[in-house]
């Protein structure tokens, strides 16, 4: 079948698209929609988080559950709602969050296609979900096809991606990363969130570390950069 993705992705996940378990999950949805079940988010949108973000320009992954399920919310962005929507209660704990540790102020919309642009991947294990009924697609296909997705990630930009799951989050198995990554990676990783500076220009905020960081290749150079950004990194750190 034919999906319409932006190309860096459509070329990484060729294999996927053309899979079994993909064509049937297209199916289910399909099937749904003949019988007039609403589905969120709307069909242009499913692929929308790779869309703002190609593949070669992902500094960072946020790994959601499932789309919002009310009427209007979903925009294939995890977290993300469109401008004009009131910001969900999980959207403004995350606000909440970056005001109280980093003094942000608190967005007047909840739109976070800024982040997307900027190289943050807002991608959810589940891509779609029934009107009202979270995680109604939960298991429909949708996570063997964010498991390749995280995957292709770990297997190719693996040093120059920060990937955070969001918690109670289920689908992707983080183990699987954990298995593609040098010994100390993970940890090194959880030290590294704590240097970033969260808010709508987050690669402007980030520009130096995140650049630097993209280039690294190796336990060592993470750790100098680590050093660099004013952590001092041992192995009794671990």
């Amino acid at each position: 079948m034919e999906v319409k993705i932006e190309s860096s992705w459509k070329e990484m996940l060729s294999k996927e698209f053309k899979s079994t378990y993909f064509l049937q999950t297209a199916a289910h949805i399909k099937t749904e929609l003949a019988t007039g079940v609403k589905i969120f988010p709307a069909g242009s949108h499913i692929f929308n988080a790779f869309n703002q973000t190609s593949f070669g320009n992902v500094k960072v992954v946020i790994l959601g559950q499932d789309p919002y399920h009310g009427s209007g919310q979903a925009m294939g962005l995890s977290f993300s709602v469109p401008k004009g929507v009131k910001p969900p209660p999980s959207l403004v704990n995350i606000f909440k969050e970056l005001k109280s540790d980093i003094g942000l102020p608190i967005p007047t919309n909840g739109d976070l296609t800024p982040w997307a642009k900027q190289g943050v991947l807002l991608l959810n294990a589940v891509l779609t979900v029934r009107e009202n009924e979270p995680a109604s697609h939960a298991k429909i296909g949708w996570m063997h096809f964010t498991d390749a997705v995280i995957k292709k990630i770990s297997d190719e930009l693996l040093f120059g991606t920060t990937i955070i799951f969001s918690e109670g989050g289920y689908g992707t198995d983080r183990a699987k990363l954990k298995e593609k990554a040098p010994k100390t990676y993970q940890f090194l990783c959880d030290i590294l969130l704590e240097k970033f500076n969260w808010g709508h220009t987050f690669f402007e905020l980030n520009e130096n570390l995140l650049h630097d960081y993209q280039k690294a290749t190796s336990d060592e150079q993470v750790i100098e950069i680590i050093h660099e950004y004013g952590y001092e990194y041992n192995q009794s750190n671990k």
